[in-house]
């Protein structure tokens, strides 16, 4: 089933016009771990708070927003309220090795 968003379909198509097939991962299905998560913010140059979706989503509400909430708790959060993943992590041989 092709993703719903514009944004992920151009992506796919983008990596498909250089003769790659991508491996989509489902991330509502298949939500990555603590780990994961923890290590997909510095990967993608952007901050840990940056990984939840923060329009939408019982973020404020939840007190995600405080700056003071460490990367184990935002990625709990994450875990526990899907809604909340909304990050591309687009992983490829060159990434793998940083």
């Amino acid at each position: 089933m092709p993703p719903a968003h514009h944004t992920s379909r151009n992506s796919l198509a983008t990596i498909r016009a250089i003769d790659t097939e991508p491996v989509v991962i489902e991330y509502f299905k298949t939500l990555p771990n603590r780990t994961r998560l923890k290590n997909m913010a510095p990967r993608m140059g952007a901050p840990g708070i940056a990984i939840p979706r923060q329009n939408w989503t019982p973020f404020a509400t939840l007190g995600l927003n405080d700056p003071a909430l460490s990367d184990n708790a935002l990625a709990d959060a994450i875990r526990q309220s899907p809604i909340l993943f909304c990050r591309r992590g687009e992983r490829t041989p060159a990434r793998d090795k940083a």
